[in-house]
């Protein structure tokens, strides 16, 4: 019986821990069609803010559209009061957020 990709993510997880989660992350990251937003996601959420702003610069200089929804994305909340994050939601030209205001 071939696993399916939760089950075998599982598998993996039971014998390589937390290495497991970031190969997984990393193979799924790179197959995104725009990887440099989804992956400043995974960083953020990960809390890794450091590689979370540089991954989300980068995709901004590219102009991934998916940049358009950065405040709306709960894994960002931890960079609402990043300096950086700030600079990036104003170069975008989106409005900064009020706190517990969806970005409309």
């Amino acid at each position: 019986m071939k696993l399916g990709p939760i089950d075998a993510l599982l598998v993996n997880y039971r014998h390589k821990g937390e290495v497991a989660i970031r190969d997984y992350m990393a193979e799924y990251v790179a197959q995104a069609p725009r990887p440099d937003f989804y992956r400043a996601m995974a960083y953020a959420e990960a809390g890794d803010s450091e590689n979370a702003i540089r991954s989300l610069t980068k995709a901004v200089r590219q102009r991934d559209f998916e940049v358009l929804e950065m405040l709306n994305c709960p894994e960002f909340d931890s960079l609402h009061s990043d300096r950086r994050f700030q600079q990036l939601v104003l170069l975008v030209g989106l409005r900064p957020q009020k706190s517990g205001s969806p970005q409309l």
